[in-house]
């Protein structure tokens, strides 16, 4: 490695830390601080559970902050370079902004397998282990709740029913609007589809709905009921600890692949195509995310190197600003992509997308 390739990675490595601080600590002290703060007080939660289950949560906090701390770092270290004079001086040596530009795009492609690896091996596992805390304790999950309910029976082996639902409340043991799909042999032979289903007595109390049998010689049968009791081999716990095993942040990348590729061989449902989407934008999501960290990089280098005061806080400015229009533009995008409107692809892509031609473009103005 040569001597400005360990002064830049010196110099973004230093400021990196900085900002991966300062972004995991104002996310941690937001949404997250306030409700495990409200679980302790309203709930009489004990305090060193609520704080364990809190620190479970970090290793998806920094997944999201490592790419800040990337956009802040390049901007940072490249304003005070700038400011020092010594961009200039390795230009007059003959370097050009682009060979500068390399070991500026290794440090990226590094933080993002970092956020990548951080993501499939630790995050899941540690939020499953966070929302199981917060189960027991008789708290709710301190990620954001889900709708749109799909859940195996048993989770592995011969197949005896699916479980599809609009929600689930787990303060009142509620499905909201659920369809059950009982299967003989593989094959579907039921469905049970009624306005809610509450637990009661050991079973689940179906409302206003019907029992469609399918298959027979007859042809369907349908029996209308006002109510009807029957077991679904899952307790309201069984359920909520499979509901949150089961959201998109707590799956790995194939996780969420086998379970998008099981809702295809399950029959549809109202709301199908919507949550199947959803699941697809989600895994584009789990790569698109980490790998942001390489378009930041290309976006931070230049713009540190407009004319300005060399100043932490206005380097924490224009970071925000930056992630924010990355991230309405991504999170919108996202909404399109679940209505159909975007491909799933584009849909998580496009954040980066949009970031990576103006990094271009700063990047080419730069090197004039």
């Amino acid at each position: 490695m040569k001597l400005v390739d360990r002064l830049l990675v010196a110099e973004t490595s230093g400021s990196f830390c900085f900002g991966l601080a300062i972004f995991s600590a104002l996310l941690v002290t937001g949404d997250l601080l306030s409700q495990a703060i409200k679980l302790i007080v309203d709930s009489g939660a004990p305090v060193y559970l609520v704080i364990e289950a809190l620190g479970l949560r970090l290793p998806s906090i920094v997944v999201l902050t490592i790419p800040m701390a990337i956009l802040l770092a390049t901007l940072l270290s490249f304003n005070r370079l700038s400011a020092q004079q010594e961009i200039t001086a390795m230009r007059a040596g003959g370097i050009s902004f682009v060979r500068i530009m390399v070991p500026i795009f290794f440090v990226g492609l590094f933080a993002s397998l970092l956020s990548l690896l951080l993501q499939e091996q630790i995050a899941p596992q540690a939020n499953r282990a966070s929302d199981a805390i917060l189960v027991t304790i008789g708290g709710k999950s301190l990620s954001r709740g889900t709708r749109g309910i799909l859940l195996r029976d048993p989770p592995s082996g011969d197949l005896k029913r699916i479980i599809f639902a609009v929600g689930y409340s787990g303060d009142r043991k509620t499905f909201e609007r659920p369809d059950v799909l009982e299967y003989n042999q593989g094959r579907p032979v039921a469905l049970v589809s009624a306005d809610s289903a509450v637990w009661e007595g050991g079973s689940w109390k179906f409302t206003n709905g019907y029992f469609q049998t399918i298959g027979r010689p007859a042809g369907i049968v349908v029996d209308h009921f006002s109510e009807i009791s029957r077991q679904l081999g899952k307790s309201p716990d069984e359920v909520e600890r499979e509901i949150q095993a089961l959201k998109p942040e707590n799956m790995t990348r194939r996780e969420l692949r086998e379970f998008l590729s099981s809702m295809q061989k399950s029959e549809k449902f109202e709301g199908f195509d919507r949550k199947y989407r959803q699941g697809l934008v989600e895994m584009h999501n789990k790569l698109a995310v980490p790998f942001s960290c390489l378009v930041f990089a290309l976006v931070g280098a230049p713009l540190g190197m407009q004319p300005q005061r060399s100043s932490s806080s206005i380097g924490i400015g224009l970071s925000i600003m930056c992630i924010f229009l990355y991230y309405v533009i991504w999170y919108y995008s996202s909404l399109l992509g679940y209505a159909g409107r975007f491909p799933p692809m584009l849909a998580s892509w496009s954040g980066n997308i949009v970031t990576a031609i103006v990094g271009i473009g700063l990047v080419a103005r730069a090197s004039k």
